[in-house]
């Protein structure tokens, strides 16, 4: 009965863990979107300040 109740923590907390890790996944993802955006639009800006 103890190495199921082990079993049972440990398989806890690897989905705690997997539960963070792909929470900290998703915010860099939408980070990286966000920086992509910013690139575009300053990328964007500088063409058409460059031919105006």
């Amino acid at each position: 009965m103890k190495t199921n109740m082990d079993s049972n923590q440990r398989i806890d907390y690897l989905y705690k863990e997997y539960a963070r890790l792909n929470e900290k996944l998703e915010e860099h993802i939408k980070s990286s979107f966000e920086d992509f955006k910013l690139l575009e639009a300053a990328g964007a800006s500088i063409i058409f300040g460059s031919l105006s």
